[in-house]
Formats: structure tokens, sequence, C-alpha cells
């Protein structure tokens, strides 16, 4: 069943619970600014990832039942970014200001936020799935085993496969691009991000040149033959 097209019961409660995170937060960090502002949209994704301290309260605040830091610590920043998007969109919240992108919760996102509406449709991105990309998957997926096997590891600790499965949707060209994988923190980006990077350019650049699977490949998830990794980057621009 495509589930955009026929969302399920247990699909669109999912997303309910999300968009209300979402608001809720908007809301929430709404506080602390002047009124008729709005919030910027890079607070709101640091603030639902866990990525700054929590709102401050004083005693004229009232009293706080939820708390959304860090509620979305495991979605990318893109992936939340495109959330709050689509929630003004569909009328969750209002775009406030003309130089910075903020929101501001809506009648409706209020409503949505308390628990008295949910939504009639799924409204967020797709997530990726294994199976969506085999042949850049099985790339990622031979890496993945390499360096578990380098380090002594299982495959698994390297990173998930849902993480592998966002890095062959996205196919992303620059560390601070692979940044905003699931799962992908500094560490592993300061470990293994570079080869990452380099068996996507072996992908990005299959479709002009021929990639012996023993040899062009190898080095370049190796970080051997510069050339090679040169004229990729000249294929791509």
């Amino acid at each position: 069943m495509n589930t955009t097209e026929q969302p399920g019961s247990a699909v669109l409660a999912y997303e309910t619970a999300i968009a209300r995170v979402l608001v809720l937060a908007t809301s929430e960090l709404g506080e602390s600014v002047p009124a008729g502002t709005g919030v910027a949209a890079r607070r709101v994704v640091n603030h639902v990832r866990g990525n700054q301290p929590p709102v401050a309260e004083t005693d004229a605040t009232p009293p706080r039942t939820t708390d959304c830091r860090g509620a979305l610590h495991d979605h990318s920043a893109r992936w939340i970014a495109r959330g709050l998007e689509r929630l003004a969109e569909e009328g969750y919240l209002e775009r406030v200001g003309d130089r910075t992108l903020a929101y501001a919760p809506t009648a409706a996102g209020r409503r949505l936020a308390r628990g008295r509406e949910r939504l009639r449709d799924t409204i967020f991105p797709r997530p990726a799935r294994l199976g969506d990309r085999p042949e850049l998957e099985s790339r990622l997926a031979e890496l993945r085993r390499r360096l578990a096997s380098e380090e002594g590891r299982p495959a698994f600790s390297i990173f998930d496969n849902r993480t592998l499965a966002w890095i062959a949707a996205h196919q992303p060209h620059t560390l601070a691009d692979l940044a905003d994988a699931p799962g992908f923190g500094e560490q592993r980006l300061a470990s293994y991000g570079r080869r990452v990077l380099r068996a996507l350019e072996v992908r990005h650049a299959s479709a002009e040149e021929s990639i012996d699977a023993t040899g062009g490949a190898g080095e370049r998830i190796n970080g051997r033959g510069t050339t090679r990794r040169s004229s990729v980057r000249t294929h791509r621009t």
C-alpha cells in the first residue's frame, strides 16, 4: 500500500505526533522572543534536535507542561526544516518576517498541539528506506564491512542501515552535507566522512567513466589515486 496516497492510522498518528512536537517547540521558543517576530527556523531545528540549552524560565513564565528539546534528536536537520515548511504550507504554522525565515503557530496549529486536531493526510517527507537505491547501498555496505574489519567491530557500529539508506538517498557531496545524516555525529564524520564521500564520488562518476570494481573503486575508498579523485570532481562541476 502506498501510504502517501492511502495513509494508515499508524502513519497518521506518527506524523501527527511529529507535527505536535514542532508546533509545541515553536510555541515554547516563542515565549522568549518579542511578540509578532516569530521563531527562527534554525532555532526550532536545533531545539528539537537537542543542540541548544533548554528555554530559560523566569518567575513570570507560566509552568511548562512539555519540553520538546531533543525530542527529534534522531531526525536530520534538513528533514525537520522541510517539516516546518510543510506545516506552514498546511496552515499549522505561519511564516513571519522577510529576511529571516521564522515561524509562529496559527490557530489550527494550537489546536493540533493541544490534541484537539490531527493531521488528515501525510505531509512530511518520506524517510529514506533500504532498497530505494540498491547499487549505491551495496557500495556503501561494502565500505562499511571494510571499515568494520579494519577496526575489529560489528558493521552496524560503523553506521546503521537507517544512516546507510539516508546517505544513499541524499548522496551528499561535502562533509557539511553528510553531517545531516541521522546518527552521523562529529566522531563518525571525522573517522569515516571522507571515505564515505569518496565512495559516493565513484558513484557520481560512474555514468561518465568506466570503473574497475577491484581497482578504481578500491583506490577511491582507500584514499589512493589522487589523479582519479581530481577527475571525478571535474565531472561533477
